[in-house]
């Protein structure tokens, strides 16, 4: 009897402690999301410091929030022109979704914008892989469509065209 009495308490105990797991969990998923609705709506109103204040509780809550990644990198590349960190979220999200065409994008552009040509040709190449990739899986349209789109969801395509055709050019190779 006393074996099942004890049993029984460390049961409880078990309990109460897991729940309180779970209590705190859920407490800082809410609060995370929170944090974020906060920073989007200074981000869309173009105050920019509270946006990333906001925005850096977001994932200090929740490290696995992409969206904050993606708004608090847009802050520091467009509001504070600190490529490097606009860097460091971007390759965040795109490590944990190869898929975020938009994500390379946009490290291709604070790449291109540190003059780190290389690595912004990388990054362009992948943002135009990753969607003509996507497009291919859903959809059997024929390559020139989907490359009219990728041009449309992509406003530097024609840019990147011009500058790898001035890379070849350079290089002998036109």
């Amino acid at each position: 009897m006393r074996i099942l009495k004890a049993f029984f308490i460390v049961m409880v105990l078990f309990l109460v402690v897991f729940q309180n797991a779970l209590f705190s969990i859920e407490k800082e998923v809410n609060q995370a999301s929170a944090y974020f609705e906060q920073g989007v709506d200074y981000y869309s109103s173009g105050d920019y410091e509270q946006a990333l204040s906001y925005l850096t509780a977001a994932i200090q809550a929740d490290n696995t929030l992409i969206d904050a990644y993606y708004y608090r990198a847009r802050v520091y590349m467009e509001y504070y022109k600190d490529y490097d960190k606009a860097i460091a979220d971007f390759n965040k999200i795109v490590s944990m979704d190869q898929t975020d065409f938009e994500s390379y994008y946009l490290l291709g552009a604070c790449y291109f914008n540190k003059g780190d040509k290389n690595n912004a040709q990388a990054s362009y190449n992948n943002a135009i892989n990753t969607y003509i990739s996507l497009l291919n899986q859903n959809t059997s349209q024929p390559a020139n469509d989907i490359t009219n789109q990728v041009k449309q969801r992509l406003p530097y395509y024609d840019v990147l065209s011009i500058y790898y055709m001035d890379l070849l050019w350079n290089l002998g190779l036109l």
